[in-house]
């Protein structure tokens, strides 16, 4: 996952670099591709290969022809294994696991060199081929032709190491995972090669994601340095105000000086004094204790209108509507409880790859 976001977090050119890698790679397939429709038209045009004991058949199935192969082996049932795969605690996928055994295996034998993985809905389809190829008789039982795909890897190889480290069977180095042709053997040959052909088209499609990636991270990036090179460059600067052919409106009386003012600066006249409260009516006789009073009054009048009233919380109660920093603070309580709540589950029933015998 840490690589994953590494990838993301690379420059834009970074991008249309690994882009160009997954398409060489892709394209270094086509003389795979193209030797696989050739080997598939030889296998087509040629009987199937002679069927060996699993002991006997030592070949990497990438050296295989389209990996086809034929063995004989028995099926140990008391090793069959239902895979599960849950995630947080939830059934995500589900296989069927069948433990092959060379015919001259004994009851005792724990190396295991060959299993047999199929889906649920497979299993009724794949009881009635082996039957058809039933060709005697081992210590775990029947004996059987199997053909198919061989594969040196499987997506649910991890859960069937671990259900055999379960049931303390020891996988070999070169164990195979098969699949048998149960639809016949054409159907099998043309599925490995389109399953192929296939992965080199993915391969290119990974690319191309990649490379738009890389454009989108590079239009992004000049998207931002075009709006901070903007605020970089500040405002336009205001055109010059022209007065040529205008009249300057005259200045009001009020701010002409006079003559012996703009001669002598320091004696401009200076405004009159505002009205005190001794010169209002009714108090022209002298400021006494009435006038006192009154004025007393009325600057606690004037002073309750110049300030606000104090603001006060509204009281808690089911109409009132939360307010952002009571919501935030809200929230972080209710993820904190999930989180603490996650783990405990998590504890239960533990994120894993689990096996569980029939």
């Amino acid at each position: 996952m840490n690589l994953i976001i590494y990838i993301l977090r690379a420059p834009w050119w970074c991008q249309f670099l690994f882009a160009g890698l997954i398409a060489w790679a892709g394209y270094a397939m086509n003389d795979k591709v193209a030797a696989d429709q050739e080997a598939l038209a030889v296998a087509l045009a040629s009987p199937e290969p002679e069927a060996v004991t699993l002991n006997a058949h030592m070949e990497n199935p990438r050296e295989l022809p389209l990996r086809e192969g034929r063995v004989v082996a028995q099926i140990a049932t008391e090793y069959n294994y239902r895979l599960i795969e849950r995630t947080n605690g939830v059934k995500t996928d589900e296989s069927r696991m069948f433990v092959l055994f060379d015919p001259s295996a004994s009851e005792d034998a724990k190396v295991v060199s060959a299993v047999i993985i199929l889906k649920p809905r497979q299993v009724d389809a794949f009881s009635d081929w082996a039957v058809s190829r039933m060709v005697g008789f081992g210590a775990f039982g029947a004996t059987f032709d199997f053909h198919g795909s061989f594969k040196s890897s499987h997506s649910d190889s991890g859960l069937a190491r671990d259900a055999m480290d379960e049931a303390g069977l020891t996988p070999t180095a070169g164990m195979v995972y098969i699949t048998p042709y149960l639809e016949g053997r054409e159907a099998g040959l043309e599925a490995t090669a389109a399953n192929l052909e296939a992965g080199q088209y993915t391969f290119y499609i990974i690319a191309a994601v990649f490379a738009a990636y890389g454009v989108f991270r590079l239009v992004l990036m000049r998207s931002l340095a075009g709006i901070s090179g903007g605020r970089r460059r500040g405002p336009a600067p205001l055109a010059p105000v022209t007065t040529a052919g205008r009249t300057p409106a005259p200045m009001m009386p009020e701010a002409r000086l006079s003559d012996a003012a703009a001669a002598n600066p320091r004696h401009v006249p200076q405004p009159a004094p505002v009205a005190g409260l001794a010169d209002l009516p009714g108090l022209q006789g002298g400021v006494g204790p009435k006038a006192t009073r009154a004025a007393k009054l009325v600057a606690a009048q004037e002073s309750a209108r110049a300030e606000p009233a104090p603001m006060t919380a509204a009281p808690a109660g089911p109409g009132r509507q939360m307010s952002a920093l009571e919501q935030a603070r809200a929230f972080r309580q209710k993820a904190s409880a999930g989180a603490t709540s996650f783990k405990q589950k998590m504890k239960q029933d533990p994120f894993a790859k689990l096996a569980e015998q029939n």
